[in-house]
């Protein structure tokens, strides 16, 4: 480096108590070490429980999440690529939606201060970069968005490969921009509840953008004006429901409406 070879042609004229000339590119290279000196944060050399699993996947059209915390409760995210993202490649797509999936959840982890996450990947390239904190060129600016948002919740995180079959659910999550969220045309509810005379009380797995009724439940943690957040958390046989889901959670809505023995309406492509 510059630094180091001015430094040692310095003390070829000069004493190591000497003054010492800097030009304009060693201050540059100095600034760049002040500026990481200045990242730099005390981190604990003791390997904390993980207490949190976030898997992750990208698909060319959009990205998905699934965060399982305190052994039980799971949690969903997902969306589509903007303008912008849509056309990068697919190891920044990776990357990508591990940042969306670090902060879309932000809010459960600042319940649960300096914890660890396991982060479950299939593209080996994430992995990688992300455990060793360096990328190629390309990437690295992406990785250090990762770096400082883990930093910001203080959390403490390892990465693992998974083999893209044990990560179903998170790719069907992030091809649903392909595959499609289906919407219902204005009135088709209101028919079918007249037709069998059954009012739902609440509709759960809805946004406040496709809600059918007033009362709705979201995996959304940053909608505010939803019931309550993740509705398989709490017994569905007390309350009329109104069941609109996103279909990679089809299969497990059928396993907790047979296990809960529920009546509802369930609107579902097949």
């Amino acid at each position: 480096m510059k630094l180091d070879k001015a430094k040692t042609q310095a003390l070829k004229i000069v004493s190591q108590d000497g003054i010492m000339i800097v030009y304009k590119v060693e201050i540059k290279e100095l600034k760049r070490w002040i500026r990481r000196i200045g990242d730099n944060q005390p981190e604990s050399m003791i390997n904390k429980t993980i207490e949190c699993m976030l898997k992750t996947d990208a698909s060319p059209q959009g990205w998905g999440a699934t965060l399982i915390y305190e052994n039980q409760i799971e949690l969903i995210q997902h969306d589509c690529w903007n303008n912008k993202e849509v056309d990068k490649t697919s190891n920044a797509k990776e990357i990508k939606a591990i940042y969306y999936g670090l902060l879309r959840f932000e809010q459960v982890f600042k319940k649960t201060l300096d914890q660890a996450v396991l982060i479950r990947s299939d593209n080996a390239t994430t992995v990688y970069d992300i455990g060793k904190w360096k990328a190629k060129e390309s990437l690295i600016e992406r990785i250090k968005q990762v770096f400082y948002l883990v930093k910001q919740l203080k959390l403490q995180i390892t990465t693992i490969h998974i083999p893209g079959k044990l990560n179903q659910t998170t790719d069907s999550l992030s091809g649903l921009c392909r595959s499609g969220n289906y919407t219902l045309r204005d009135g088709i509810i209101q028919m079918i509840c007249k037709t069998w005379s059954y009012m739902p009380d609440i509709d759960i797995f809805a946004t406040q953008y496709n809600k059918l009724i007033k009362n709705y439940v979201t995996v959304d943690l940053n909608d505010l004006e939803t019931h309550f957040h993740n509705a398989f958390n709490y017994k569905w046989s007390k309350i009329k429901l109104n069941i609109y889901p996103q279909i990679p959670v089809l299969n497990r809505i059928l396993q907790k409406m047979k296990q809960d023995e529920v009546q509802c309406i369930l609107i579902a492509q097949i």
